[in-house]
């Protein structure tokens, strides 16, 4: 994210809220914080930080993982030929 699309960012948020935290992560893995109030950021980010945690508790996530060694793909095992 540039420096331009972030300001532009805190600008629009600027006009609608009176305190904000933000945070984005890049193409790159990089991640880009701002704020406007040091100690309000840091109860927005503890309160987003439980809700998440309190959001996830709820999922449920299942895992199917194959026992064969063939790497998930389904091989038939050759046919005898009767005539040989």
């Amino acid at each position: 994210m540039s420096s331009e699309a972030l300001k532009y960012i805190k600008n629009q948020i600027a006009e609608h809220y009176d305190n904000f935290a933000l945070v984005a992560i890049d193409a790159d893995g990089n991640l880009i914080w701002d704020y406007n109030n040091w100690m309000v950021a840091l109860m927005l980010l503890e309160r987003a930080r439980a809700g998440i945690e309190e959001d996830s508790e709820s999922l449920e996530i299942t895992v199917e993982l194959d026992d064969d060694d063939d790497g998930g793909w389904e091989q038939e095992a050759p046919v005898p030929n009767p005539n040989k």
